[in-house]
């Protein structure tokens, strides 16, 4: 933002190694490195960076541009077996809507603070408070703090809300383009390379949403602090776009949706009218033992 004059170390997994080699990708915006000893990292989409400011990064919070999120079908690789060094996969870029944000402060815990606070008043030479019994089982019940990111479809209803942890400086968060699970209250996101295969047995990553309808979507961020949802300014409107969805209308776009979500919801039925079902005859089983 300043021509240079003041440089910021990337960080992220990228090793302190020699650089060989550095290009741009300019139709992706995507940054490419290649290091010594043959290593290879690419930053996918550094669009938010060009997009910082000086009063940007002295806001408390702020949600950068979405890019146009590309929905299709990942294909199933089989992940088993090895062919050495003719046959390499590397982890692809993490599935969905990548929606970039930055933090300024951390949000710290009442321990992190009382920490904080013995710290200087150690440096001053003076005697930290000494906390309570009720102070120290407070911070062992204290939900940690987290920030929410809301996404809402054109008609304003909810579509998902992602967790992630209140870490400072520019961070990153995927949607998956699922709906939440119903069968519980936030379904887990798959490792990157691992979406898709939630029917196939691979681990178990447990139950997930239906998938939403290509369209017009827009998130909001909050953070939580002991308990306390608070709304964060600023919001971003993307798109989610697919190959072939211009020829499907509203209305058809509008029915599979709720198609899909009957379907959830009666799986989700059938998997309770199950538990209950093993419920009673293990029930059964134990008076029966007795």
């Amino acid at each position: 933002t300043d021509g240079g004059a003041k440089w910021t170390q990337m960080r992220g997994g990228l090793p302190v190694i020699a650089v060989r080699d550095i290009t741009i990708h300019k139709r992706a915006n995507d940054l490419v490195v290649a290091t010594f000893g043959r290593g290879f990292y690419v930053l996918d989409d550094y669009t938010p960076l060009r997009n910082i400011k000086p009063e940007t990064l002295a806001q408390e919070s702020n949600l950068f541009p979405i890019s146009d999120a590309l929905m299709f079908i990942r294909s199933n690789v089989s992940l088993s077996g090895s062919q050495g060094a003719s046959h390499y996969l590397a982890p692809n870029p993490a599935y969905g809507a990548t929606i970039t944000y930055f933090l300024k402060d951390p949000i710290r815990t009442k321990r992190q603070k009382r920490q904080e606070t013995e710290r200087a008043a150690a440096q001053k030479n003076e005697t930290p408070p000494y906390p309570s019994i009720a102070q120290l089982r407070e911070e062992a019940e204290e939900e940690p703090p987290a920030l929410i990111f809301t996404i809402t479809d054109a008609e304003g209803k909810i579509v998902r809300r992602l967790n992630a942890p209140a870490i400072p400086g520019v961070q990153r968060v995927v949607w998956d383009f699922r709906y939440a699970s119903p069968v519980i209250q936030q379904a887990p996101q798959l490792p990157p390379g691992f979406e898709g295969l939630e029917g196939a047995g691979f681990g178990g990553f447990g139950p997930q949403g239906v998938l939403a309808m290509p369209g017009k979507y827009t998130v909001k961020m909050a953070r939580k602090v002991d308990g306390v949802i608070t709304e964060l300014p600023g919001s971003q409107t993307f798109n989610v776009v697919a190959e072939g969805a211009e020829g499907m209308s509203n209305a058809d776009r509008n029915a599979l949706a709720e198609f899909q979500r009957k379907v959830s919801n009666l799986q989700n039925m059938l998997a309770a009218a199950k538990h209950e079902v093993l419920l009673i005859a293990d029930s059964d089983i134990r008076v029966s033992a007795f």
